[in-house]
């Protein structure tokens, strides 16, 4: 990683099972720039060199609640995300 730009990892989990989310679309998003990426088979998410500045973070899985937050992002930045879902039903 560079020192002008941030990384941005995490995990998509089922809050009540305890379970990762395999296929969790995870997307990172500001007026400028937008990061999508699938959570992998240990439901997890690596954007690297992503551009700082103010994003929001939202995760989407079938069947649950959509999920929705902010971050701030400065160069330099590593942050770690922890994404619990909840069923919609």
């Amino acid at each position: 990683m560079d020192t002008t730009t941030s990384n941005v990892t995490g995990n998509v989990f089922d809050v009540r099972e305890k379970l990762v989310l395999e296929g969790a679309v995870v997307t990172l998003m500001n007026q400028q720039y937008t990061y999508r990426q699938a959570s992998n088979g240990e439901g997890n998410f690596d954007f690297s060199h992503v551009v700082s500045g103010k994003y929001e973070v939202s995760s989407r899985f079938l069947g649950y609640y959509t999920f929705k937050d902010s971050i701030q992002l400065e160069p330099g930045d590593i942050v770690n995300i922890k994404i619990g879902h909840i069923t919609d039903w």
